[in-house]
């Protein structure tokens, strides 16, 4: 009975291992967000950006990062 044991701590690292990347993902992507989101309100306010301005914001995030994804100009406004 003991090697059962032994293998069932191994799958419990394992997923546990996995909680904390899935964590450590949205902390980043949540900082990431929040740093869009200040950078866009401080243009706004500093520079007059308007919609279409995000809206090319949005063109240039998705040619020079085509993968990229929820960076619609519509999501960038809610970062905001």
């Amino acid at each position: 009975m003991q090697p059962t044991l032994q293998i069932s701590e191994i799958i419990t690292l394992i997923r546990q291992a996995r909680i904390d990347v899935y964590k450590a993902a949205n902390i980043h992507l949540i900082n990431l967000n929040w740093n869009i989101g200040e950078y866009i309100t401080n243009r706004t306010k500093s520079e007059g950006w308007e919609k279409s301005t995000v809206l090319e914001l949005a063109l240039f995030i998705q040619t020079q990062e085509p993968g990229a994804q929820g960076f619609s100009d519509k999501n960038l406004w809610r970062m905001r």
